[in-house]
């Protein structure tokens, strides 16, 4: 097994170390940012089809076909899956949080790509990327990978990332490990999935709780495909998927204030190919509409990190 030590080992060393790497982690770097309302960025993706209710973890398989070449210089092109908090009621029971957290990767134009993830806090007057965090993945050239939001819990939050160079390296399960800890005092645990129509103090929004997409910062052109499947997230000690509809940046409501994924809508780009749990985003000039219906099937599956 590879395994990144350093990142994972915060989970036993001593608190002063954990202190001392959080304070590191608190300085916000000028990496690209996946939710702000002051630089939209351009943004397609899915949601469940499943009225809201609370999980633990999400996880996507990853797999690219880009020409890295035509990532302009300085911008990037990635997946990203994004979940909003539950967070606990005094009378029992959970509600949606200010808090929004993501994990996905980012492919640069020297065709290496990085794992990031990142936690917000959102208001209706304001949206604050209070800790974010990244390392090198892997390259284009790795045969796939999963990007996980692995635990929310109070002053923890976990996410993983799992990459694998061949497909032998799936088949005798062993990945390289990332591991990207937070500890930020949300008092969340875990987040919510599927949707809902909420008051937003603003408007009523289909509100989507977790949603799994693609996004850049700057429109990418040009032959790109990147195939998400396998997007599930934890239910009943298992991994599950229900319907999934499109969602658009302009309407990639993740909360109650009004706070989208992106922002700006992904012109000309398409579902290329679906089917149960799978999508194929590409850009083909012909631009996906909201909620349109990306798959009708439901079930369970086991991605290969928990393949036993």
């Amino acid at each position: 097994m590879k395994v990144n030590q350093v990142k994972c080992n915060l989970f036993i060393i001593s608190l002063p170390l954990i202190l001392s790497t959080l304070c590191t982690s608190l300085i916000i770097s000028a990496t690209p940012v996946f939710i702000n309302q002051t630089d939209p960025q351009y943004y397609v993706g899915c949601y469940f089809g499943r009225l809201r209710f609370r999980t633990t973890r999400a996880i996507m398989k990853v797999q690219f076909d880009i020409d890295p070449s035509i990532i302009p210089f300085g911008s990037w092109i990635g997946p990203v899956i994004s979940a909003n908090g539950a967070h606990p009621k005094p009378g029992g029971g959970y509600k949606p949080s200010h808090w929004v957290y993501q994990a996905g990767l980012m492919v640069e134009r020297d065709g290496t790509v990085y794992f990031h993830a990142e936690v917000w806090y959102c208001t209706l007057w304001e949206t604050e990327r209070v800790w974010v965090d990244e390392e090198e993945a892997g390259t284009l050239d790795y045969y796939c990978f999963y990007p996980e939001i692995r635990l929310i819990w109070h002053d923890l939050q976990s996410f993983w990332c799992y990459s694998y160079k061949t497909y032998s390296d799936v088949i005798n399960k062993d990945p390289d490990y990332h591991c990207l800890p937070a500890f930020i005092e949300t008092g969340d645990e875990g987040f919510f999935a599927g949707y809902k129509w909420a008051w937003t103090g603003v408007a009523w929004r289909k509100v989507k709780y977790t949603q799994f997409g693609v996004e850049s910062p700057t429109k990418i052109v040009g032959d790109w495909k990147i195939y998400l499947s396998e997007m599930a997230c934890s239910c009943d000690g298992k991994f599950c998927y229900w319907k999934a509809y499109s969602v658009q940046g302009n309407k990639a409501y993740i909360n109650h204030y009004e706070d989208r994924v992106g922002g700006i809508k992904y012109e000309g780009v398409d579902a290329l190919y679906t089917s149960a749990d799978y999508v194929c985003w590409a850009y083909t000039g012909t631009t996906i509409g909201n909620d349109v219906l990306l798959w009708d099937e439901e079930g369970e599956v086991t991605p290969a990190p928990y393949d036993p």
